[in-house]
């Protein structure tokens, strides 16, 4: 039942779909994940190719390659988890081939079920607002969301600097980890909209 009263914006790419792994793999350099600087975004300077050869490459794959990139092993906790806090929409970045939005949606239905609500679109930050929430691996589009007024929570991942600690805990999944910060934030929202009311 659906009862905290947040809106959750959920990224796919690193957050629910790997997408880095496979990119490694089209350059034989899956190893690479093993001694990754931590917080380096940048796939073109971890592979040492030029960033406009990477990304033509990428976005020469076909749609099948697009709907068969691997889920993250959370994929289940975090969508499931997800439910009570209020309705999730899939808010994610494509790259600008047919293929790859084609692939995206085909990989949802597959992966989650059909009738998802779903925007693609690298605008983000027009869908932020207090109580909406954004799960994303992006520093900056975390970043550009909470400047926008909305929530935001960086999904712990090495290319990123967020760790999975929280009051000196550590999480040993970035699902669980995220939940409870969600779970935070719901609290903190309901405490403050209870004494916006008791004000009235």
């Amino acid at each position: 039942m659906q009862e905290r009263g947040l809106t959750i914006y959920l990224d796919m790419d690193g957050v629910v779909v790997d997408l880095v792994g496979p990119i490694l793999d089209l350059y034989s350099s899956r190893h690479l994940l093993d001694e990754w600087p931590k917080g380096s975004y940048d796939l073109d300077v971890i592979l040492d190719v030029g960033r406009g050869e990477l990304w033509e490459r990428v976005n020469a794959m076909p749609v099948s390659w697009w709907e068969w990139l691997p889920a993250f092993r959370w994929l289940d906790t975090l969508w499931e988890g997800l439910q009570p806090f209020g309705p999730v929409t899939i808010l994610s970045l494509p790259q600008e081939t047919d293929a790859c939005v084609l692939g995206k949606r085909r990989w949802l239905d597959r992966k989650i079920g059909p009738g998802l609500d779903v925007v693609l679109s690298g605008r983000k930050t027009r869908l932020a607002r207090p109580g909406a929430v954004l799960i994303d691996d992006s520093e900056h589009h975390i970043r550009d969301w909470e400047a926008a007024g909305g929530h935001g929570i960086l999904f712990p991942q090495v290319w990123n600097p967020a760790e999975p600690i929280i009051d000196g805990r550590r999480y040993g999944c970035p699902a669980e980890y995220t939940l409870e910060r969600l779970r935070r934030i719901s609290d903190e929202t309901r405490r403050t909209t209870t004494a916006c009311k008791n004000a009235d």
